[in-house]
């Protein structure tokens, strides 16, 4: 039995020295157009770059692969060491933590996994979607029709209070029954 008694959710910085790039991927219902997006934040949850694009008409899951691979290319450029991939997709982070992850029948977890193999060290975790407000709210800030990757080095203004809120800890109410 469910209790409808909220409980908080909040948004958890990565470890020192570690970054966090948080993804997310959205659907269109209808259209089935999917887009993308990515943010990066140090330990201390400071914004360091955001990204997005369109992926084209695909699934739910892959969506969210595309989101983490996207990112984790951009990571591997931009030369961090030590990620913590946070994503609210817990289909996607246990594709990618099973063992035998490199056999898997979907070719974007084998991609994320080669890279993952590189000279760094990157962690997956699974969040709360509410946890994950700031890169939802950045991927409806992409077109359709955008395909080339989207670089925001700085916090969009409307974004500010959204991440704020993050890094402060204030946590997001969720009832038991979601």
């Amino acid at each position: 039995m469910h209790s409808n008694v909220p409980h908080p959710v909040q948004w958890n910085l990565a470890p020192s020295r570690w970054i966090s790039l948080n993804t997310d991927g959205a659907v269109c219902p209808s259209s089935r157009y999917a887009r993308i997006g990515g943010l990066f934040c140090d330990s201390s949850g400071s914004w360091l770059h955001g990204f997005g694009r369109s992926v084209g008409i695909t699934d739910a899951f892959s969506t969210e692969l595309w989101a983490i691979y996207e990112g984790l290319l951009l990571a591997w450029k931009m030369g961090f060491e030590f990620v913590q991939v946070q994503s609210d997709c817990s289909k996607a982070i246990s594709a990618l933590k099973v063992n035998d992850a490199i056999n898997s029948s979907f070719a974007l977890v084998r991609s994320i996994i080669r890279l993952c193999q590189r000279g760094w060290v990157v962690d997956f975790v699974w969040i709360s979607r509410e946890a994950n407000h700031v890169v939802d709210y950045l991927i409806k800030r992409i077109s359709q029709s955008q395909f080339e990757l989207v670089h925001f080095d700085s916090s969009p203004p409307d974004l500010a209070a959204l991440l704020m809120r993050d890094i402060d800890g204030t946590p997001y109410c969720r009832s038991a029954s979601n």
